[in-house]
C-alpha cells in the first residue's frame, strides 16, 4: 500500500517507466488526501500516468487488490484503474495482506 503510493507518484513524475504491479496502492489515502497542493491530487496524478501510458506502448501497469481489504478500499484501486487505463486484478476474498493466496 505505501510502496504502491510511492510507486504511483514515481510513475506520474516520470521517475519510473518499467512494467509495474501495484498491490493495493494507497496513493489516494496515504498521499493524495494528505496534501493541499492540487498537483498531488489523485486526479492530477492519475491524469499524468494515463498520458504517459498513452504515449508509450511498452509501459504496463497492473493493479492487484483483495475484495475484502479493510485497510485500503478496493474502490480506490477501481477508480485508479479506470482513470489510468490499467488492468485491475481483484483477488476474491483477499484481505490487505492477501493471506488467502498463502492458504492454498
Amino acid at each position: 500500500s505505501w510502496g504502491g503510493a510511492v510507486a504511483t507518484l514515481a510513475i506520474a513524475r516520470g521517475l519510473w517507466a518499467g512494467p509495474t504491479i501495484l498491490i493495493a496502492p494507497a496513493y489516494k489515502r496515504a498521499v493524495g488526501n494528505a496534501r493541499d497542493d492540487p498537483a498531488f491530487a489523485p486526479s492530477a496524478i492519475y491524469t499524468a500516468i494515463a498520458q504517459q501510458l498513452a504515449t508509450d506502448d511498452s509501459r504496463q501497469i497492473i493493479i492487484v487488490h483483495g475484495t475484502k481489504d479493510d485497510t485500503i478500499p478496493i474502490a480506490d484501486s477501481r477508480e485508479m484503474a479506470d482513470a489510468i487505463g490499467a488492468e485491475l486484478i481483484e483477488i476474491e476474498d483477499g484481505d490487505h495482506r492477501m493471506r488467502c493466496l498463502l492458504e492454498g
